[in-house]
């Protein structure tokens, strides 16, 4: 056999060889079947695959969150712990959280008694939503609706007295709690429970009714009313200021070196007994004996029955004596008082 002869039948079994050998290969990359998707699907996969990783990084397998799942989710509630609902709270009210000696029947209109309870929220309100519940510690509950300010940020609450019983708004020495879950803002979120109030409660505690005060509130409002003047100096002819039941327009004198005012009155007991000065402002009083030496007389602070009346002074005084009173200094050139008496028993 020629050497030409020996090559071709070399070459010939070489790519028969080679064919068998290769043959799925080549098979597989020019026809892929529909079990094998090819190198171009696998591109496509791979494509996806970086999109997958790009939103979300590390994803773990399906069926396990995997750690980042909570991190997503700690991020997710921190971005909302950033921007929450902006709660509105208690500015300020009347009477304060925890406030004690409340008046339990404050004058209203001269004659009523009822208590007004107030609150001033940070930012506007619904106003349609104006209901709450006032309780006290002995088991009742009284439904109150408010009323709000043309803003919607201030509500006041008007408890009034029971009708036909004589009884008071409020009971003396009582704890009270008002509850104010029911508000809600423009936006619908409650007020903040512990700002300004206790658990959504406004908390406070009466103090006692005085009948001689509202008693005299309402001269305050219907009189009869007296014109008076202070001297400069006393004198037999001081004019008097005594007379129980009267509201007095009392002129006080300028007084020499200052920008005060006072001046002396006279007051004349008909009988034994205690009397009071009912004043629209804080001034000393004194009460002059024979020798005129004075005698300081403490003037007290009232509690807010009404509008008019703000500190009382009281004294004792023995029938048919004549005291002379000195009044004074005084910031303003008139004072109102209210002359009022309880005589002891004849």
């Amino acid at each position: 056999m020629s050497s030409s002869l020996r090559r071709a039948l070399g070459l010939l079994l070489c790519l028969t060889s080679c064919e068998q050998h290769r043959g799925p290969a080549r098979a597989g990359l020019l026809e892929p079947g529909a079990g094998d998707a090819g190198p171009g699907a696998l591109t496509d996969a791979a494509v996806a695959n970086d999109a997958s990783s790009t939103s979300t990084p590390d994803a773990a397998p399906a069926g396990d969150a995997g750690p980042d799942a909570h991190a997503d989710a700690t991020t997710t509630n921190a971005r909302a712990d950033a921007a929450p609902v902006e709660r509105p709270f208690v500015v300020s009210s009347s009477p304060a959280l925890g406030e004690t000696g409340v008046y339990p029947a404050s004058i209203v209109n001269g004659t009523g008694e009822a208590v007004s309870l107030r609150v001033r929220v940070a930012r506007a309100m619904d106003v349609s939503r104006q209901d709450a519940v006032l309780s006290s510690v002995a088991g009742g509950q009284i439904p109150l609706s408010g009323e709000w300010d043309p803003g919607g940020t201030t509500i006041t609450f008007v408890v009034s007295a029971p009708p036909f019983t004589g009884a008071p708004p409020l009971a003396d020495e009582t704890d009270y709690s008002l509850d104010l879950s029911a508000l809600r803002s423009a936006g619908g979120a409650p007020l903040a429970p512990e700002i300004g109030l206790r658990a959504s409660r406004l908390e406070f505690r009466t103090g006692t009714r005085d009948p001689l005060l509202n008693h005299s509130c309402g001269h305050v409002a219907f009189g009869p009313y007296a014109d008076a003047v202070a001297s400069a100096t006393p004198s037999p002819t001081t004019n008097r200021v005594d007379r129980p039941h009267h509201l007095y327009l009392l002129d006080l004198p300028p007084i020499s070196g200052g920008d005060s005012y006072g001046g002396y009155v006279r007051f004349q007991a008909v009988a034994d007994g205690t009397f009071h000065y009912f004043l629209d402002r804080e001034v000393d009083v004194a009460r002059l004996d024979d020798t005129d030496a004075s005698s300081p007389l403490a003037a007290r602070l009232t509690p807010a029955a009404c509008d008019g009346i703000t500190h009382q002074v009281t004294f004792d005084g023995l029938g048919d004596q004549t005291y002379l009173m000195h009044i004074g200094p005084s910031t303003e050139p008139v004072l109102h008082v209210i002359v009022e008496a309880e005589y002891a028993s004849r």
